[in-house]
């Protein structure tokens, strides 16, 4: 059975609630009868799914993830943060050492706790649109992990010694800020699927990359092609920003790239080719600067 809440409110418990198997709620405007009500859901026995997005202010949050601690037979968490104030993950979660999954999304969280390698049993791991930009060495402790879902972090780097995770099937680390993957990556047997596009341009010819490109030649590597548009664009916006880093920028303003590039285009006097070095040194920084401001 499962129980979804739409309209904020949990008006009454249904007869049934002891067979509630999976629960999905928004937290909104709530009160103490929304809190009673759901304490005496989250306590029931046969709870093995929960979805909780929290929204806007709301003062009774930490007392409802506090509550999670007392389902014992929980499985699967799913956390939306989007619109809340929370901006740690909360160290109830780690206390869960029942779940096999747990997703947390649209929080500015810095850092993912340590904490994270008491769930043993977690086989999914996903942490989307965070601020979190390395993991911490504790995470190799989820020997079971199978699935681990980075998108949307800003993520520089991963433990050294990922390679331990022997059941890990599918990374993906899609939209951070990786220029270099592990080499230990290549020890993942199991690994079937790895998704490393739009990340630092230097991923793309990275020692590591082409090392697993060889090693492993039938995974399902998902990455920005040299010869791909793609990449011709992160390439044409690297040196646009090199150009303008040069360059007193305060007084600078464009409607979008587009606006930039064919600026910068006039400074140098030539479409951008992406294939040669462009020796923004031949012009002076006046130079420049007058063009982009004439612009």
């Amino acid at each position: 059975m499962n129980y979804f809440e739409e309209d904020h409110y949990f008006k009454e418990i249904d007869p049934h609630i002891e067979f509630v198997e999976e629960i999905c709620v928004e937290l909104k405007y709530t009160d103490e009868q929304f809190y009673r009500n759901i304490n005496t859901i989250l306590r029931t026995p046969n709870v093995t799914s929960i979805s909780i997005r929290f929204s806007d202010d709301e003062p009774l949050q930490e007392d409802v993830l506090a509550l999670l601690s007392h389902v014992k037979t929980l499985e699967k968490l799913e956390l939306s943060f989007e619109n809340s104030d929370i901006t740690t993950i909360p160290e109830v979660i780690f206390e869960i050492t029942s779940l096999k999954i747990l997703s947390i999304s649209h929080i500015e969280a810095n850092e993912l706790p340590s904490a994270i390698g008491k769930l043993k049993n977690l086989e999914e791991l996903t942490l989307n649109g965070t601020s979190i930009s390395t993991l911490p060495d504790s995470i190799l402790k989820l020997t079971k992990l199978r699935v681990l879902d980075l998108e949307v972090n800003a993520i520089t780097l991963l433990p050294s010694s990922i390679g331990k995770l022997k059941e890990l099937r599918n990374i993906n680390l899609f939209l951070n800020a990786l220029k270099e993957i592990p080499k230990s990556i290549c020890d993942l047997e199991n690994l079937e699927e790895l998704h490393i596009d739009n990340n630092d341009i230097a991923l793309v010819t990275s020692v590591n990359v082409t090392i697993l490109k060889a090693k492993k030649p039938h995974l399902k590597l998902m990455m920005t092609e040299l010869d791909s548009q793609e990449y011709k664009e992160q390439v044409r916006f690297e040196e646009i920003c090199s150009l303008v880093n040069r360059l007193d920028t305060t007084n600078l303003i464009f409607d979008n790239n587009d606006d930039l590039y064919n600026a910068c285009k006039e400074i140098i006097g030539q479409e951008f080719s992406f294939g040669d070095d462009i020796d923004f040194d031949r012009y002076s920084v006046d130079t420049l600067r007058h063009l982009l401001l004439s612009k």
